[in-house]
């Protein structure tokens, strides 16, 4: 690993990632990343996830950590830049799972602009669950004209299919963006 890498590792069976960067000297700078402190620090009383630097052992919590490469190295500022970056929001308390995530704050340190490869495979998969909408539109209205438990199975095989597809995209395009280094 050197200065100024994009450092990630994955977390729970590889369905998303951590992300932070090398600053030197065995410390990472990343965003707080426990998951229930996500998830709580949408409630006032709880403490927010929050920028801040790290020892590499505390950041990986044990995880094997790899570093992100960029296809297209121009767009990639030097570590210099890239840790300046960081560092000009450790303290931050501006967490947001899909405008202000660990990742988007890690890429906007390289590259000067927010993008997360993760929040891009959700949109993804809901462009692909909305793209099949009329079908499901359709298929409800035709139950309708059924009995009671016939519109139930039906109102609920459309749900289920949804729900598949949409995980089935989502993995898909994570393992596409696995296989390509993104995380």
């Amino acid at each position: 690993m050197a200065l100024g890498d994009h450092l990630y590792y994955y977390r729970a069976g590889g369905t998303y990632s951590h992300h932070g960067i090398d600053c030197g000297g065995g410390t990472v700078i990343h965003y707080e990343t426990l998951l229930w402190m996500k998830l709580v620090g949408m409630v006032a009383s709880a403490k927010p996830p929050r920028v801040t630097r790290s020892s590499m052992a505390e950041f990986s919590r044990g995880s094997e950590v790899l570093i992100r490469s960029y296809d297209d190295v121009s767009r990639v500022d030097d570590a210099d830049t890239s840790i300046k970056r960081a560092e000009s929001r450790i303290g931050e308390e501006c967490y947001d799972v899909f405008g202000n995530n660990c990742e988007h704050f890690i890429v906007w340190c390289k590259t000067g602009v927010a993008e997360s490869s993760q929040v891009n495979a959700h949109r993804r998969a809901a462009d692909v669950v909305i793209k099949g909408v009329p079908v499901g539109a359709f298929l409800l209205t035709a139950a309708r004209r059924g009995p009671d438990c016939y519109r139930r199975v039906v109102t609920l095989g459309a749900v289920a299919v949804a729900g598949a597809v949409y995980l089935s995209t989502y993995f898909h395009q994570r393992t596409k963006d696995k296989d390509a280094g993104l995380s």
